[in-house]
């Protein structure tokens, strides 16, 4: 696929071609845009999302397009919205924290209603097109961005790996799907493994961490996918190799990092011993408890939540994953992954003739999970949508060919 592929191949549809402008604002504003106040807890970028899925939703109705019926997704919407409800009524926070910790879920309800609104064959195919417009976007702002900074700030070249350092935050996803078009479509090994090494240098320079393992964990993969190694020896070699970085990589030790590991380990631990991993915390409450701040302060010296108590309300664990299991519960909080199910046996049983947007598609998604993993993710109007967009296109590109014996209309016929 080339990279100057043409849009007018197909037709955008007018709702997808919405989304993608959405996206591109996002990351060339990033911040300014996507936090720039509206009326109470809503932003603009969640305006426009919303115009978008309401836009998406008539179209659905009126054309009565017919819904794919994935039921663990179904699932998670619904608990979490009993948990809502009960978030009101035992009025647990102020009402814009409540709002603000259930948009975490709002992003993704939206998100699946605006992308199955155009969702076809011909308009995946511009979906993975776009992806990639994307990935050289991102590359091109972060190398500029540099560019910038090495020419006007004195001494920046020490900075490069001690602060953050990155156009806006989806840069970080971007330099990730640049990393993976390179493996999954150059053609010669040399340029192929150049490439993604020098964005896997780049990376360590936005200065997270996560950033370096998010696009270290997609090199991995291919090439236990290329080789074909058997599955358990995929897994083992993902876990060990992320267990030696956070051994022989300073950065992956220092004080933050320790403090998510610390802070995940406190609620899954809270979560299966007090809610027995079924049930959540609800939105709008603390994330953290007293007994929790005290284990940060005397294991980590960490005042953070002493010094901003307003903070307890406002960060959660910087894994997205484990916010969703802390708002619903960790179990009903792994449905997310469910229907992701076709992707990995897809994986585990990798044939080199599969198709290369499959490949591009999964390996890029991966990479997003580990950045999710990491970082406040889903639960911000700057990524929450284009993760989502990734996810869906996923699992179109993953879907079973009987898939309309599960699916659904609005309206029927």
């Amino acid at each position: 696929m080339s990279i100057l592929s043409r849009f007018n191949t197909y037709p955008v549809h007018p709702i997808q071609m919405g989304l993608f402008i959405l996206f591109e604002l996002q990351l060339i504003f990033g911040k300014q845009f996507t936090t720039f106040h509206i009326v109470g807890p809503l932003h603009l970028s969640d305006l426009v999302l919303a115009i978008l899925a309401i836009s998406g939703l008539v179209l659905i109705i009126v054309k009565k397009i017919t819904l794919p019926l994935y039921w663990p997704l179904f699932g998670l919407l619904g608990i979490s919205f009993i948990y809502l409800i009960y978030s009101f009524s035992a009025a647990l926070g102020p009402l814009n924290y409540i709002i603000r910790h259930y948009a975490l879920f709002i992003y993704l309800g939206l998100s699946f209603i605006i992308f199955y609104s155009f969702a076809d064959d011909e308009k995946q195919k511009i979906n993975v097109r776009f992806i990639l417009l994307m990935g050289i976007l991102a590359l091109v702002s972060q190398i500029l961005f540099h560019g910038y900074n090495f020419a006007t700030v004195e001494g920046y070249y020490t900075q490069l790996f001690s602060r953050f350092n990155y156009w806006t935050e989806l840069v970080m996803p971007g330099l990730v799907i640049i990393e993976v078009w390179a493996l999954c479509f150059l053609k010669k090994n040399a340029l192929k493994i150049i490439t993604a090494l020098a964005v896997l240098f780049l990376s360590t320079t936005l200065g997270h961490a996560s950033a370096f393992l998010a696009c270290f964990v997609p090199i991995i993969i291919y090439f236990l996918l290329i080789f074909k190694i058997k599955h358990w020896i995929i897994i083992t070699s993902v876990i060990v190799s992320m267990v030696s970085l956070f051994i022989f990589l300073p950065q992956f030790s220092d004080v933050n990092a320790m403090w998510r590991i610390l802070y995940w380990r406190e609620i899954l631990k809270e979560g299966f011993l007090n809610y027995y991993g079924v049930f959540g915390h609800g939105f709008g409450g603390a994330f953290i408890t007293e007994s929790m701040n005290q284990t940060f302060l005397n294991e980590l010296g960490s005042i953070h939540f002493d010094v901003n108590p307003e903070e307890k309300f406002l960060t959660p664990m910087h894994n997205s994953f484990v916010t969703i299991m802390f708002h619903i519960g960790i179990i009903p909080g792994l449905l997310i992954f469910v229907p992701l199910k076709n992707a990995f046996q897809w994986a585990f049983n990798y044939k080199i003739e599969h198709a290369a947007s499959k490949k591009f598609l999964f390996l890029s998604f991966m990479g997003f999970v580990v950045w999710a993993s990491f970082n406040v993710i889903l639960e911000m109007p700057h990524s929450s949508a284009f993760f989502w967009f990734i996810y869906f296109s996923v699992l179109y590109e993953f879907r079973d060919p009987e898939e309309k014996n599960f699916s659904f209309r609005i309206i029927k016929d």
